[in-house]
């Protein structure tokens, strides 16, 4: 499942269109509540949530994955910490980390879930394929540890 909520329509599209020429079979959210966003991976049973956000306030890359007080999601944490490998560099922005979170999304998934934020808008919009290519990589090489 690719997720957004709201704004990066044409990229989410077409990561999820990239990621079904790669074999997945990949469905694309839009809804700007992440609760909803969450329900609706659930209810399709997804084995992956990967949602794309924009920091439209900063320059960088941060991708997020669920821990709360007492758990942590050890293959979220993997795959935040995959694209944070990837995307930074391929949007020539700076890498701003990996970071735990237990913001509804990530909280109500039931499937391992990232949040991938990354701005500007203008390098989102200017490096959009690089970026899928990037976000697809990631996914890659966590699927497929052997491919990292």
């Amino acid at each position: 499942m690719v997720g957004e909520r709201g704004g990066l329509d044409a990229l989410s599209t077409s990561l999820g269109r990239t990621l079904v020429r790669h074999g997945a079979d990949a469905v694309v959210l839009h809804h700007p509540e992440g609760s909803e966003l969450a329900q609706q991976a659930n209810a399709a049973g997804a084995r992956v949530f990967i949602e794309l956000a924009c920091l439209s306030e900063v320059e960088g890359c941060r991708c997020t994955y669920y821990q709360g007080y007492s758990t942590t999601s050890p293959a979220g944490r993997s795959l935040a910490e995959r694209l944070a490998d990837r995307v930074p560099s391929a949007l020539g922005v700076p890498a701003l980390g990996v970071c735990g979170m237990a913001i509804p999304v990530l909280r109500e998934t039931r499937m391992p879930a990232v949040v991938c934020e990354a701005g500007p808008t203008t390098a989102l919009v200017a490096r959009g394929p690089a970026f899928v290519t990037a976000v697809v990589d990631g996914l890659t090489a966590w699927a497929d540890p052997s491919q990292a």
